[in-house]
């Protein structure tokens, strides 16, 4: 395995989960070259969160993990949505805040991927233990990765997200409401699920179970936004004139 191999590794779950989130959004998709770009935004936006992260490292590596990086992360993320595509006339439908807000969390999650599948590649040692082989170390970590941390970023997204969506559409201060809690549930969601993996190996199993419900809610939220959708109603529409 070389290097050129681990960053397509990396990269991949981040494509796939894209495609995913991306194929969630019907009847009115939305512009594949907006997806790409938000997706780039939350790429770069990943440096300064991380110049961020290095102000607090005089802080306990728990303090740090859970809610330090919450906290930046999630409203990293955010702004990348709510100041580079929430005012466009593209995001004209509730699930449009989740489908966004997964490109730009996605973005964020590749770029992450990236150092970390790297540092096992050089340091396989740090992963799984001395003797372990570079190829060992990073298959280990793509798959936990693939499967936990990179959907992940994007489950956290969908509650603030689906927040945004809804907003764009309702009233200022049920707007403000919907935006606010989503982001706490996401700091929360994403606080609980680093600090289990944090405290003990033995504790992946409750980080399983804070990504099932994660994606319970997800889903959730993903069918009201449908339900809610303008272009559903008028699709639902034809459907009964014929």
């Amino acid at each position: 395995m070389n290097v050129l191999a681990v960053l397509s590794l990396a990269i991949a779950p981040g494509i796939f989960w894209l495609w995913f989130f991306y194929k969630r959004d019907r009847p009115n998709p939305e512009p594949t070259h907006l997806i790409i770009r938000t997706f780039f935004f939350g790429i770069l936006v990943a440096f300064p969160i991380v110049v961020a992260q290095v102000f607090f490292l005089f802080l306990p590596a728990f303090l740090l993990y859970v809610v330090i990086a919450p906290i930046t992360e999630e409203y990293g993320k955010f702004a990348v949505v709510r100041y580079g595509i929430y005012n466009s006339t593209e995001f004209d439908e509730p699930i449009d805040g989740i489908v966004y807000g997964a490109a730009s969390a996605l973005g964020f999650a590749t770029i992450e991927n990236i150092g970390y599948l790297l540092g096992s590649y050089f340091s396989p040692e740090e992963v799984i233990g001395e003797g372990a082989s570079a190829g060992d170390a990073v298959l280990f970590l793509f798959i936990a990765r693939s499967l936990l941390s990179v959907p992940g970023h994007a489950i956290w997204a969908s509650f603030w997200g689906y927040g945004l969506g809804v907003a764009r559409f309702a009233s200022p201060e049920r707007g403000r409401r919907l935006i606010h809690n989503g982001l706490i549930l996401a700091i929360v969601s994403h606080g609980l699920f680093n600090g289990l993996l944090l405290l003990h190996p033995l504790l992946a199993f409750g980080a399983l179970l804070v990504i099932g419900m994660g994606w319970r809610m997800t889903f959730q939220r993903i069918s009201a936004a449908r339900a809610a959708s303008a272009y559903r109603a008028q699709s639902t529409g034809h459907q009964h004139r014929e």
